[in-house]
């Protein structure tokens, strides 16, 4: 779902006026924090696991 949205964000980029730019550089940020926090937590609860 994540990776949907970032290439969304992605596609969109290419057809939208340059002041729209800011909006989806957030859109596509807070989309690659949210993977990394989740692939860190997800390694930290395999981590517990051992």
């Amino acid at each position: 779902m994540l990776l949907l949205i970032y290439v969304s964000a992605g596609i969109a980029s290419a057809y939208l006026p340059q002041q729209h730019m800011p909006w989806l550089e957030a859109v596509a940020c807070v989309v690659i924090v949210t993977a990394a926090v989740m692939g860190i937590v997800a390694q930290l609860r395999r981590g517990a696991d051992r």
